[in-house]
């Protein structure tokens, strides 16, 4: 059901909104983990470094979406906080169509550019054709995506972070599930781990269009001329083009990052990107309370109640940091055995422990980072947030290409830490621009 987050006590209400979704991205993390765990156990430490290899690739499509997905989530808390509640459904259907035609031109765009762009990153021979086959089937689900992710934003616009995360829920589910039959039972290889997380999007999808339909009758989807309001359109553009330019300039961004750490071998390969899966999901309750910060200095926003937004930012930024440094010390101490679940060498684990520690040190940052960025996302200042996140991500990669030499195969890790410290300084000296007081 909706949540109203311009009443009632703060802390309660970022928590109950959070808290589904950190589940919801804890759940979306099982695809690559059940991918992970069990093409690595099963297939090899070849075929874990195939499907890794590919994260940069498919990770440019989908955060292009998910970018769109942040402004009208944005849109649809402001008209909810302010009270305009009709415009919601149109909101809906204009951008079904708008990212669901998006969704089947990048799959098919994709399938021309996979083995090109897979070439251009410098993937390791020994899995190139492997990578090839997995990234061209899980294209197949992008359309799918696109269409989950409007009707997810919608809702977590109105405070629904619920229906997602049940949409989530069954998927994750049914991954696992085909993943294990695929590749354990039926032997398809690493084809089988795609197909598998295929289905799921689509049985997410199917679930998430007709629960909404059911739970909120007041979201009316509907196609006509009223669908392709001008206005709304332009509101819409407006906070979804920064945030999905800046979620595919970060992706590009982690394709040259891809490059460096392909250079290293697929060993190193195989590493690194375990560890960030591990890391990843570490960083989700974070994560959560950064988009619940976002929905609620939006609505409040909408609502005329900009003191209200900045209380929640400062209990926001407390409750980060204080998540974030439990969460270094539980990665610090059980990164090693995580690791290992997924049936890499002991030479492999090494590597892929050092980058994973080093990250975990710098946690409380990106906490503070994640609370800052919503709270300037909610407020509307999405174009502030795109390029300083485009600033840090710019000076991750320098860090990266220019140190490497120095840090070898580690020097991801720092890159990653030294970009999180200069996108707080950066959000601070914005928010002293708009004269938000923190205390």
């Amino acid at each position: 059901m909706s949540q109203d987050m311009t009443e009632g006590a703060i802390s309660r209400t970022l928590i109950a909104f959070a808290v589904p979704l950190m589940l919801s991205n804890l759940l979306q993390q099982l695809y690559n983990w059940a991918d992970a765990l069990i093409v690595g156990n099963f297939l090899g430490e070849e075929a874990l470094a195939a499907v890794g290899a590919t994260g940069a690739i498919s990770g440019i499509l989908i955060t292009v979406l998910v970018g769109f997905a942040v402004g009208v989530s944005i849109l649809t808390a402001q008209l909810y906080g302010s009270g305009e509640r009709e415009g919601i459904g149109r909101i809906l259907s204009l951008f079904i169509l708008v990212l669901g035609s998006a969704g089947i031109l990048i799959a098919l765009l994709g399938l021309v550019v996979v083995d090109p762009l897979l070439q251009l990153l410098q993937t390791p021979l020994d899995v190139l054709t492997v990578a090839s086959l997995y990234l061209k089937i899980i294209l197949v689900g992008i359309p799918f995506l696109a269409v989950y992710n409007v009707y997810s934003a919608v809702l977590r616009g109105i405070g629904d972070s619920r229906t997602p995360m049940l949409a989530i829920l069954i998927s994750s589910i049914t991954n696992v599930f085909l993943v294990y039959l695929f590749i354990a039972i039926f032997g398809f290889g690493v084809e089988g781990a795609a197909y598998a997380t295929v289905i799921a999007q689509m049985l997410m999808t199917v679930f998430i269009v007709f629960y909404t339909r059911y739970k909120h009758t007041s979201i009316r989807l509907g196609f006509g001329r009223a669908t392709f309001d001008k206005q709304t359109l332009q509101n819409s553009m407006q906070l979804s083009l920064p945030t999905a330019a800046q979620a595919a300039l970060r992706s590009m961004g982690n394709m040259m990052l891809q490059t460096v750490m392909n250079s290293f071998g697929s060993q190193t390969v195989a590493a690194i990107t375990t560890a960030y899966r591990i890391d990843s999901i570490g960083l989700l309750p974070v994560g959560g309370l950064g988009a619940a910060m976002a929905t609620f200095a939006a609505q409040n926003k909408g609502a005329a109640k900009e003191a209200r937004a900045a209380e929640g930012l400062m209990v926001c930024l407390k409750l980060a940091c204080g998540v974030a440094f439990a969460i270094t010390l539980v990665v610090t101490f059980a990164g090693n055995a995580l690791l290992s679940l997924f049936g890499m060498a002991p030479d492999t684990v090494a590597i892929g422990q050092g980058v994973l520690i080093r990250l975990a040190v710098f946690y409380p940052l990106f906490g503070i980072v994640s609370a800052l960025n919503g709270y300037l996302q909610g407020m509307g200042d999405v174009r502030f947030v795109a390029y300083s996140t485009i600033g840090a991500l710019a000076t991750r990669i320098g860090f990266s290409y220019l140190f490497a030499p120095l840090f070898g195969s580690m020097v991801i890790a720092y890159a990653e830490a030294f970009s999180w410290a200069c996108q707080v300084l950066i959000c601070y000296w914005r928010l002293r621009q708009r004269r938000v007081t923190l205390a």
